[in-house]
């Protein structure tokens, strides 16, 4: 039975590692998350929908560098505030994705 009560970050933060993701893939019978389960955290805890929509936006920027079928197609993840080609305003993009053989981007857009 999982605790109640608000979550706190470091909760997130080891819960969103690649590591973690890698950990849980390797081992999926030991302390495995599922998705519905980190989506609930995230609504427990989240005080705005801002939070939550953050949050994530970060599960998923993670799971596009650990998850296989991603890892090995994408060399890099960056949330849109992060781009370091970002200008101008905010036009709907979450993540943008750069792949590893072309170095085209791809524009993410994340819902929950």
């Amino acid at each position: 039975m999982r605790p109640s009560g608000r979550r706190t970050q470091n909760h997130y933060a080891r819960v969103l590692t690649p590591q973690r993701y890698s950990e849980q893939i390797e081992n999926p019978g030991k302390c495995m998350t599922t998705l519905l389960e980190i989506l609930a955290e995230f609504r427990e805890a989240a005080r705005s929908n801002r939070e939550m929509g953050d949050k994530f936006e970060r599960l998923i920027a993670n799971y596009l560098l650990t998850d296989p079928q991603y890892a090995d197609r994408l060399a890099e993840v960056w949330l849109w505030s992060e781009w370091p080609d970002r200008s101008g305003m905010d036009v709907g993009i979450d993540l943008v994705a750069r792949e590893r053989g072309t170095g085209d981007y791809w524009a993410i857009q994340c819902k929950f």
